[in-house]
């Protein structure tokens, strides 16, 4: 029982860590670190601003994350952004057993998408080494603060409409995590 609390934790640092990369970060300064997807604008009505943001931005920012906080039992953080419009989060995790440690892989995939104008961070499928853990072993654990991680990226985009802009959609993609991004009518700014 210890060492699934353990693994629960460890896959909340993961989330967390992940999340507030693609999220908060990546939405605070939408321009930085990103390139316009052509093949992304035809797909919703007229956007103003098409913001796509590599994997490899998104690892930048999650390394940093990595060495600011130091998480004791997660290392080799990476995310993987997929074609099926999901985001794959990769890390080895230390669990400990006893009077040693166990390290695995693990890996949680993260569905990300904009529902009634609010972005969602919903975890989907969570491995730790090549076995599936049953959603109702992390589920209660993990959701808590993946909302925490969701209302902090959801800020980042009321700041940002703020400055005029609003975030319409998000999109996953192969390697790349594409913001749809228009600016708001001057009557609306601020408000």
């Amino acid at each position: 029982m210890a060492s699934i609390k353990k693994i629960a934790a460890a896959i909340i640092i993961l989330l967390v860590l992940s999340v507030i990369a693609l999220g908060a970060l990546a939405l605070s300064d939408p321009i930085a670190g990103s390139s316009f997807d052509p093949n992304l604008a035809g797909q919703s009505p007229q956007p103003d601003i098409v913001a796509s943001i590599s994997e490899g931005y998104v690892n930048r920012l999650v390394q940093s994350e990595m060495e600011k906080s130091k998480p004791e039992d997660v290392e080799n953080l990476q995310v993987s952004f997929r074609k099926n419009g999901t985001a794959e989060v990769l890390a080895t995790i230390k669990i400990p057993l006893l009077i040693t440690s166990l390290e695995t892989q693990t890996i949680v995939d993260l569905n990300i998408s904009m529902v009634d104008g609010i972005l969602r961070f919903q975890p989907s499928d969570v491995r730790v080494g090549n076995l599936g853990v049953p959603s109702m072993a992390w589920k209660a654990t993990v959701e808590p603060s993946v909302k925490k991680v969701e209302q902090a990226a959801n800020l980042a985009a009321m700041n940002l409409t703020q400055k005029g802009y609003r975030v319409t959609d998000v999109r996953v993609g192969d390697r790349y995590l594409t913001l749809i991004i228009n600016a708001l009518p001057q009557d609306l700014v601020g408000k």
